[in-house]
Parts: C-alpha cells; sequence; structure tokens
C-alpha cells in the first residue's frame, strides 16, 4: 500500500480533504529529502569489493553485482528486469558499461572485453574495487588482486 493509501485511510475521519492532502503533500517531500540524502550520502566516494569472480563471468566479462551492493547502482528497487547504461572508470579510461537488474538475483555489470581482460586482467578469485564516484553515472573499476 502506498504512502498517500496508507495516510488517507488513517486519516478519513480525523481530517478534512483539504487537510489531509496537505500532509499527503508534506509526507511526500519528506520522502523526497530522504531520498536526495541517500543518493547524496552513496555519492561520497563509497568503496566496496567484488570477491566473486567465477569461470564464467571471465567468459562472460561480468562483474556479478550481489545483493547488498545493488542498492549503489540504477534500478535498485527494480522489481521487473530492467537495463541499464552507465560509464566505468578503469586505470584513467572511461568505458560503456550495460547494467542488468532483477529482483532477487545479483545485478549483472557488463564492462566488455577491452576494459574486463585487457585493462583489469581479471582472473578467477581477483578482487575488484569499485568506487561509487556518481550514483548511476560513474564508477571506478581497481583490480587489488
Amino acid at each position: 500500500m502506498s504512502i498517500v493509501k496508507r495516510i488517507q485511510e488513517v486519516l478519513k475521519n480525523e481530517l478534512e480533504p483539504e487537510n489531509i492532502k496537505t500532509v499527503i503533500d508534506m509526507a511526500e517531500f519528506l520522502k523526497s529529502k530522504e531520498n536526495m540524502q541517500q543518493s547524496h550520502d552513496v555519492n561520497m566516494n563509497k568503496d566496496f569489493l567484488i570477491n566473486n569472480i567465477t569461470e564464467n563471468d571471465i567468459e562472460e566479462n561480468l562483474i556479478r553485482i550481489l545483493k547488498e551492493y545493488k542498492k549503489y547502482f540504477p534500478g535498485d528497487d527494480a522489481v521487473d528486469p530492467k537495463s541499464f547504461e552507465f560509464k566505468v572508470r578503469v586505470g584513467g579510461e572511461i568505458y560503456d558499461a550495460k547494467y542488468r537488474v532483477e529482483k532477487k538475483r545479483s545485478g549483472k555489470l557488463y564492462i566488455g572485453s577491452e576494459a574486463f581482460k585487457h585493462r583489469l586482467c581479471i582472473k578467477l578469485g581477483d578482487k575488484i574495487k569499485v568506487t561509487v564516484v556518481e550514483k548511476d553515472n560513474l564508477y571506478d573499476l581497481k583490480n587489488i588482486k
């Protein structure tokens, strides 16, 4: 149930409709403010490690984004599968990346073979440090082996 419906249900016998609308507007404003703060917090160069590289990942030039890190990528609240495009920086070079997200599954970050194999030189068991430079737009990747 949405916040609007919940407010309407709780206040329907307590306030006039125009006052309920005011409460809803205030709630939506506060929720928006919280979301902006969360986005700002994430953009503060948040780092995390990816240490789940498999042979299949290497074959597909794929970095799987585990559940606890999906919040740093677009579509973290997606119910249906969605794809997004953004940039990744590897060793000072900028590359196009594609990210596929599904509910209850790891996100899939495809960065292309040049970045994956030739710049990051990812091998089985490597650890990739991911830095959120600008949420939903730019991520820095570094192989720390």
